[in-house]
């Protein structure tokens, strides 16, 4: 059990070490900018949050208005949103957040893979 809590911790610390830059930078983009869409919903939502929207059929806001379950990142982006919105933290922050805990979700879910299929050379 020891084992386990020393590499998830140093698996944290990896992604602390990767991410360091991008974290600490002002606009969350990756370096090729694919995510300015993901960035353009989330504030989208935040406002549709902040006046009431979000959890609405119908949202206003959209161009002369439009459903909002229409949209496919709309359940993943709307409970950061209301988080955001919440919380008053920039929907820039909540999305650093949201991607580093992806991050090391991801890398915990691999090492618990790793152990299930009795990989040798780990701990």
């Amino acid at each position: 059990m020891r084992s386990t809590v020393t590499v998830l911790l140093a698996l944290t610390m990896i992604t602390a070490v990767w991410m360091r830059g991008w974290i600490n930078s002002q606009v969350p983009l990756t370096p090729r900018q694919e995510n300015i869409s993901q960035l353009s919903d989330l504030w989208s939502l935040t406002k549709a949050a902040k006046l009431g929207y979000l959890w609405t059929a119908w949202n206003p806001l959209e161009n002369t208005g439009a459903p909002n379950l229409i949209r496919r990142s709309y359940i993943i982006f709307a409970p950061l949103a209301q988080i955001a919105s919440t919380t008053q933290v920039s929907p820039d922050t909540i999305y650093k957040l949201a991607a580093a805990a992806g991050f090391v979700l991801s890398g915990i879910g691999m090492y618990l893979l790793l152990r299930m299929v009795n990989l040798t050379l780990w701990p």
